[in-house]
């Protein structure tokens, strides 16, 4: 056999080649065959490709978002396979506690009536609720400040509950009650912030302005979810009810079997947790709250104060607005973070928006209150640190978003001054007069110098400040009146 022009030639020989009569016939058949059997190759590979793509488009189109990945903000897909897996877990953990807390509320037991059941269920979620409403009234202001923070709380909090719920078992009759309210009000917790937390959560990834699509699609990959969980968790539940039924036939192994159900639910909890901070410390949020606010601005106070002399025309201090950097470079501590968030003036000495009166009450110089005013005329903030080292802040009834920013610049540039001795006959006032230049600086265009701006380069860098500034500021405004005496 020989291969010559891209063709397989078969010679079939009448006598041994080489003899004296011997001839040969060809044929191309085989090469006819093998051409047609590598069609029959390729378009088979065609239709398996092609089914493949339709059904994977198919499935984009139910569970992602159209688009995807241009329509969605970065670590999208990073956040929602996490948030996926921790809620798998969360699904099988409540398949393993649901059975000891309907073991704990009387199913089984012989002396315990459905009545009795019913009446301690109701209790439990009631008492529950309320404590719910409490949580609410304390958390409804801090939900848009701090996403992060609970969205990791609603997870561990409902550990906690679910905890709760696996140890109701072990507990006295007479406490059960008690027990069972408080894992109902972990679970009432964790659904109020989870829920309150979703919002900025998918508004921070619709980046094209497909917040409806991204809402939707949401609950098409929590039917998934709960679909999986539901598999795995019919055959777990299979696997604990026949080793119940072990345990029936042989008491022995009662112990051996509370340590299985026990691993299994540590080992999800474990990867439940691993899962949530992995899917929240990928979020790179745009929005200001207040440490985010800091960590942005933070460099820009050390290099201004800490540079002797200070320079003292705008055009020289522009340059360190090149400081400034962009969410996906922001390094937050979700511990620090929260610390601030539980005990915000023992981590802060910044009091943002505070009455008027109570800024003008502190130990401002006898008649240096006018002088002040005078200061912040034409702005609408006005700014004040006392002795006993808090900064006092106060917004004005016209404050916007760009305001809050401002201000707040400004108290971090006095926290940063403030431990520094100050020059010789310096005071209070001088230091306030003196860094309000540098804020001007900052904020306010000349008609012959850039426009560049504080507040424009964060927008550039890509901080959503037009419509989420959540730097904590209370709801509390200012205004103030000249009158004259006849």
């Amino acid at each position: 056999m020989t291969k010559f022009s891209g063709e397989i030639i078969i010679r079939e020989y009448s006598e041994p080649p080489g003899s004296k009569h011997a001839q040969y016939r060809e044929f191309a058949l085989v090469d006819n065959q093998i051409r047609s059997l590598d069609e029959s190759l390729f378009h088979l590979r065609s239709t398996v490709i092609t089914s493949i793509s339709s059904i994977s488009r198919s499935l984009q189109d139910v569970f992602l978002p159209v688009g995807f990945p241009q329509t969605v903000g970065p670590g999208y897909w990073e956040y929602q396979l996490y948030d996926s897996l921790q809620g798998i877990c969360s699904y099988l953990r409540g398949v393993v506690s649901s059975a000891h807390v309907l073991h704990a509320a009387g199913v089984g037991n012989r002396e315990a009536t459905a009545w009795s059941a019913a009446l301690t269920w109701a209790l439990k979620d009631g008492m529950g609720m309320m404590g719910g409403l409490v949580f609410s009234s304390w958390a409804a202001p801090l939900f848009d400040s701090y996403v992060k923070e609970f969205r990791l709380f609603a997870d561990l909090i409902n550990n906690l509950g679910l905890t709760l719920d696996m140890l109701s078992p072990l507990v006295p009759s007479h406490l059960f009650l008690w027990v069972a309210a408080a894992s109902t009000l972990c679970k009432t917790m964790c659904g109020m912030s989870a829920g309150a937390t979703k919002g900025s959560i998918t508004q921070h990834f619709a980046v094209a302005g497909n917040l409806a699509d991204l809402l939707a699609k949401e609950g098409t990959q929590e039917t998934l979810v709960s679909l999986i969980g539901m598999t795995f968790g019919i055959a777990l539940a299979r696997y604990f009810q026949n080793l119940e039924e072990t345990v029936n036939a042989h008491p022995e192994s009662a112990g051996t079997a509370w340590k299985i159900q026990w691993i299994v639910f540590g080992f999800l909890t474990c990867l439940h947790v691993w899962a949530n901070y992995r899917a929240v410390r990928g979020l790179k949020l745009r929005s200001l709250n207040r440490q985010r606010a800091e960590c942005v601005l933070r460099p820009l106070v050390k290099r201004l104060c800490n540079d002797q002399p200070v320079p003292e025309k705008r055009k020289s201090v522009m340059k360190i607005l090149d400081l400034i950097v962009g969410p996906q470079d922001v390094q937050e501590s979700l511990a620090v973070s929260t610390y601030h968030m539980l005990w915000p003036s023992r981590w802060s000495k910044l009091i943002l928006g505070c009455p008027l009166t109570q800024l003008l009450a502190t130990d401002i110089g006898t008649g240096q209150a006018k002088d002040v005013l005078e200061l912040f005329r034409d702005n609408d903030y006005v700014l004040w640190p006392s002795r006993n080292g808090q900064i006092l802040v106060t917004l004005l009834a016209q404050a916007c978003r760009e305001t809050e920013i401002r201000a707040f610049f400004h108290a971090l540039l006095i926290r940063e001054i403030l431990p520094v001795p100050a020059a010789s006959g310096d005071t209070f006032f001088d230091i306030v007069k003196r860094t309000y230049m540098w804020v001007q600086w900052f904020f306010d265009i000349k008609d012959d110098e850039s426009e560049v701006t504080l507040y424009s380069r964060l927008q550039e860098k890509g901080w959503d400040i037009q419509e989420r500034v959540y730097i904590g500021f209370t709801k509390s405004r200012s205004s103030w009146m000249n009158t004259k005496s006849e």
